[in-house]
């Protein structure tokens, strides 16, 4: 995810999220579990 970021890509498609995809608000909690891991990635690199 940390080097996804670094390069601007799309990390989110980057792996294959297809046995989740079922879950209930697979789409939303995926993308805000993302965002907040990258969030403290960057707290822990200060």
């Amino acid at each position: 995810m940390g080097e996804a970021a670094r390069n601007m890509e799309p990390f989110l498609r980057r792996t294959d999220w297809s046995r989740f995809r079922g879950l209930p608000l697979f789409d939303a909690a995926n993308r805000m579990n993302a965002y907040n891991t990258f969030l403290l990635m960057e707290q822990q690199r200060d």
